[in-house]
């Protein structure tokens, strides 16, 4: 099974890029120049400019400050095939977890992740029974969040990347403000996101397209309350250690459990 499993915000999966900047290339259909390592936006009736980014930088301002709950259709659309799953994620503060549920070669499955201030927990469903297990979080996990990231960086943000207008989406019911962004990786090509939120700032949907291929989250419902049960993993987590010592196999020697989380 080929799926990409999204980020949780669409501003943290542009942030992890590593987008160039360079002069040159061929024009596409919607106004953008790319080439290989290049993406520049040209004149068209949704050309990049400060409104588009003053826009959407309200709503990243919003970050670290969301609640929500959000029901989302995931299709993976990669190298001639698609796949469509089922996702549900919910933030509160510092705490976020993702629901995924789909089936392959005809059996079903669910898996849970938490990813709490302190804590990095996994669940998966099988025969109606959940099995947890933790993994402490790295410091530099525990002290950092999207708006932290976002706040460092500051202008340089966005001069790394064209923005520009979407037209407004309705989804989920709601009316939603819709913005392009378009960057390259070095030796990747080039990339474009949109992204549709609602008036509180909730990702209602994110379209990411790439040279293989293209990844949308499309949110079906969604709600801005949370609360500490949603948060709570359906079973006692077990921590990595001590599953393994359960299956009688010891920690190898300079294992690092945080490596996985």
């Amino acid at each position: 099974m080929k799926y990409v499993i999204p980020i949780v915000l669409v501003a943290l999966l542009v942030a992890a890029c590593a987008p160039t900047t360079d002069t040159g290339g061929t024009a596409t259909g919607d106004g953008i120049v790319a080439d290989e390592n290049t993406v520049t936006v040209g004149s068209g009736s949704q050309a990049s400019g400060s409104d588009a980014k003053t826009g959407l930088k309200s709503i990243f301002d919003k970050y670290g400050k969301l609640e929500y709950m959000v029901a989302y259709d995931v299709t993976a659309s990669y190298d001639g095939t698609s796949e469509t799953t089922q996702m549900t994620q919910y933030l509160k503060g510092k705490s976020m977890r993702m629901d995924v549920k789909g089936s392959q070669d005809g059996t079903s499955y669910e898996a849970r992740t938490f990813i709490l201030p302190n804590e990095f927990i996994t669940c998966n469903k099988q025969d109606a029974t959940w099995t947890c297990m933790k993994i402490d979080a790295p410091e530099d996990e525990q002290s950092s969040d999207l708006a932290s990231k976002y706040a460092a960086e500051g202008d340089a943000f966005w001069e790394q990347y064209q923005v520009f207008n979407e037209p407004d989406r309705t989804i989920a019911g709601t009316k939603a403000k819709c913005f392009k962004m378009a960057f390259a990786i070095q030796g990747e090509g080039s990339f474009t996101e949109i992204g549709c939120y609602s008036a509180e700032g909730v990702p209602l949907y994110i379209e990411v397209s790439t040279p293989q291929g293209s990844n949308i989250m499309k949110a079906t419902s969604y709600k801005t309350s949370v609360s500490a049960s949603d948060l709570t993993p359906p079973a006692t987590p077990t921590s990595l250690e001590d599953m393994m010592a359960q299956y009688g196999a010891g920690m190898p020697d300079g294992f690092d459990p945080s490596a996985y989380s």
